[in-house]
């Protein structure tokens, strides 16, 4: 599972590694304000991003060091919401500064990307409340030891 969440964090990492390039330059003509604030810094959101798979990667090795058991099925669903999650908050940037200078509409398709990024951070979120549910799963699923009496 720890190799997973470390794969993940590189595929975030590389999604954002173009932002650097572009994150002043986007071709979106007439778009400007706090809405695409977090387009122009989607680089440094694919650091944090990938920081987070990677910290995620560092809990699911420890829990495994300790032997804590919990169902593995939710810890893949943490792992699909989080980082599936990332790479769609990441996506408007990515296929804006594609996109912009063909389409007839650049606001318009700026739009649609602003949507599935919003989808991305209720992923994102989704997948910490996984988090959540695979922690509470692993205490109730620990071993007690059994007392003599």
């Amino acid at each position: 599972m720890p190799v997973l969440w470390l794969s993940a964090a590189g595929v975030v990492r590389l999604a954002g590694s173009p932002l650097r390039t572009t994150m002043h330059s986007l071709p979106v003509p007439g778009a400007v304000g706090a809405e695409v604030f977090y387009v122009r810094t989607g680089f440094h959101y694919s650091l944090s991003l990938a920081g987070m798979l990677a910290i995620f990667a560092i809990v699911y090795g420890v829990l495994a060091m300790v032997r804590v058991r919990y169902r593995r099925w939710m810890g893949y669903a943490h792992l699909a919401l989080s980082a599936g999650g990332a790479l769609l908050i990441l996506s408007p940037a990515q296929f804006v500064a594609m996109t912009a200078d063909a389409s007839l509409d650049p606001l318009a398709a700026f739009d649609i990307w602003n949507r599935v990024s919003a989808v991305g951070y209720a992923m994102t979120l989704g997948g910490m409340a996984m988090f959540v549910a695979v922690l509470v799963d692993a205490w109730r699923r620990r071993v007690l030891p059994r007392l003599h009496g």
